[in-house]
């Protein structure tokens, strides 16, 4: 692992790690068609602009702080 060594991380962290990310990820690839879908364009185009880069630089910083604070590194 390139960082892995210099961040002192175990492997547990990581694959729980990655496991969200899988998970946070194939959300945010079903999530647009569902509301391009069900909503209007307009509410499609101020999700992409906004929500989903909102999520995108949020959602896995909290993930990985959740995971700092409750696994034993």
């Amino acid at each position: 692992m390139l960082w892995g060594s210099k961040l002192g991380l175990d492997s547990l962290f990581w694959r729980k790690l990655n496991i969200a990310n899988l998970y946070f990820l194939t959300a945010l690839a079903v999530l647009p068609l569902f509301i391009y879908s069900v909503f209007n364009e307009s509410t499609w185009a101020i999700y992409k602009l906004f929500l989903q880069p909102f999520a995108l630089l949020t959602v896995p910083l909290f993930y990985a702080r959740k995971l700092l604070t409750t696994t034993k590194i």
